[in-house]
């Protein structure tokens, strides 16, 4: 090796930079797909934020129906008070089973409640 012209020296250096250039693109390529995996996680972990607040929004609104509901003073404003609090349950109900979903990540429910991976 050390008795090579020139020219083998120089392309046996573009040979060596080549492997090392091609084993670096790799590397890239695989974390722009981590990337864009940890973002679709990302924009799924807000989506979930954000039905969460929404759930925290109406259970302020029926405590405060309910709360109504139990200090109204004649019949009328019991009603209307008792009609938020269904209102309120029926909106809390329709976000809380479009966020509740069965569990992922290769884990699942066997028939003795317990925990099992598949």
């Amino acid at each position: 090796m050390w008795h090579w012209t020139i020219g083998r020296r120089l392309a046996a250096l573009a040979l060596v930079a080549l492997v090392a250039l091609l084993a670096l693109g790799i590397v890239a390529l695989q974390a722009v797909s981590l990337m864009k995996a940890d973002s679709a996680t990302r924009e799924r972990f807000t989506a979930i934020n954000a039905q969460l607040l929404t759930l925290d929004i109406h259970h302020g609104d029926l405590q405060v129906a309910s709360r109504d509901s139990f200090a109204a003073s004649t019949p009328a404003d019991e009603q209307t008070a008792q009609q938020e609090l269904n209102d309120g349950a029926d909106a809390a109900g329709q976000v809380f089973t479009a966020t509740a979903r069965p569990p992922r990540y290769g884990w699942r429910c066997s028939s003795r409640s317990r925990w099992r991976s598949r």
